[in-house]
């Protein structure tokens, strides 16, 4: 799917499991060992809508510039800590250029 994504040049958002291996400066590393490093930089308030209820979570970020096995064009990871249990981790080929 990674190279498919990118050779129709098309930007993309995938979640990813906690089986997939990653190149970050140099080296093979398990999703979850860089998950588990970071905490998050940048604070996040988030508004959920469900039937006329509104519920606010603050959650925290950070990302990575790394490389999937699947494709070694690089792709970007995305951790959000404080939407459940484990953090979300998140692949796109979309360029992140601040916080």
């Amino acid at each position: 799917m990674f190279y498919f994504m990118h050779e129709k040049d098309q930007y993309f958002i995938i979640r990813l499991t906690e089986r997939r291996k990653l190149f970050w400066k140099g080296k093979w590393y398990k999703s979850t060992t860089l998950r588990d490093s970071r905490k998050g930089k940048v604070r996040l308030t988030l508004t959920f809508r469900n039937k006329g209820k509104e519920s606010k979570v603050v959650t925290y970020v950070s990302h990575l510039n790394v490389k999937v096995t699947a494709n070694k064009e690089p792709v970007c990871l995305v951790l959000v800590y404080g939407l459940g249990e484990k953090p979300m981790m998140l692949a796109t080929n979309k360029p992140i250029e601040n916080k």
